[in-house]
């Protein structure tokens, strides 16, 4: 079991909607947290936020502010795009897949006791819903594709 002390949460992509919420509730819950985004902005209400600004899509710029050791990482990176690969999807593909890449290679996993990658229901294509995670995925723009490999990849 982990120390509430040494519990250390790092969220990617911790300034969009989903990501607030998240860390509203990791530091009621006792984690030190660390935001990882492309903005760095301040949680209204939430004290002893640490705040760090990278481009996943650039693996010395995830180093250069990855120093610390997390005990947990949630990551939430990316956008939703839906650009085919000509106008736009390429940089959909990098941020969400090469962007996983390169946060993997920078973290350390000896203290590592869980990582949580946030899919898309965009991985499951057109089908209706509820989808099920035991259904076949059926990605249709480079950013479920990008979704989907992420997730495989882990």
């Amino acid at each position: 079991m982990i120390c509430t002390k040494d519990r250390s949460l790092l969220v990617v992509g911790g300034t969009g909607f989903i990501g607030k919420w998240i860390v509203k509730e990791a530091i009621d819950k006792g984690y030190k947290v660390t935001v990882l985004s492309l903005k760095k902005r301040n949680h209204s209400g939430n004290s002893g936020i640490i705040f760090l600004k990278a481009d996943l899509r650039i693996k010395s710029e995830v180093k250069k502010v990855l120093k610390d050791d997390y005990t947990h990482v949630i990551n939430l990176g990316g956008y939703v795009n839906h650009s085919n690969f000509k106008e736009g999807g390429r940089g959909v593909i990098d941020t969400h897949y090469v962007g996983l890449l390169n946060l993997l290679s920078c973290l350390n996993f000896k203290h590592l006791h869980k990582f949580i990658q946030v899919g898309s229901s965009d991985e499951y294509g057109r089908m209706n819903s509820p989808q099920k995670e035991c259904g076949n995925a059926l990605p249709i723009s480079c950013y479920s594709a990008a979704k989907l490999s992420s997730n495989q990849l882990l």
